[in-house]
């Protein structure tokens, strides 16, 4: 990974465009292991919500044996980043992907990590 967070940022950018000319190892494998890591440890919160951003729109590319567990996973993990905007991103996120979820996953795992966001202290996040 790149020490340069202006790097990190346009490289995370750039794979919303790059995504579907990837093959499926460099697609599911690779980059989804690269964009948990930038989203879940990176120190800069810009990063982590682009992350979050980029997930939401490549989603579709995502192989749908493993889509709905990527997803949920990290939207579900981005909901309780100390910065507003990367969890108002995990809000758009899922909206976005919303098709990919069964009833029953949205239900056990989606609904509950979206509770807490009704009681968010950043008025931006709240209806």
């Amino acid at each position: 990974m790149d020490t340069n967070p202006a790097v990190r940022e346009s490289t995370v950018k750039a794979m919303v465009s790059l995504a579907d000319k990837l093959n499926n190892q460099n697609l599911n494998t690779d980059l989804m292991r690269h964009l948990a890591r930038l989203q879940g440890a990176d120190d800069q919160p810009g990063i982590r919500t682009n992350a979050t951003i980029c997930l939401g729109k490549i989603g579709c590319y995502i192989d749908p044996s493993h889509r709905q567990q990527i997803l949920i996973s990290a939207f579900t993990r981005a909901l309780k980043d100390p910065f507003p905007p990367a969890r108002m991103a995990a809000i758009l996120a899922l909206s976005a992907t919303q098709q990919y979820y069964s009833l029953i996953e949205v239900a056990n795992r989606i609904l509950p990590a979206l509770s807490p966001v009704t009681c968010d202290q950043e008025k931006q996040l709240l209806p």
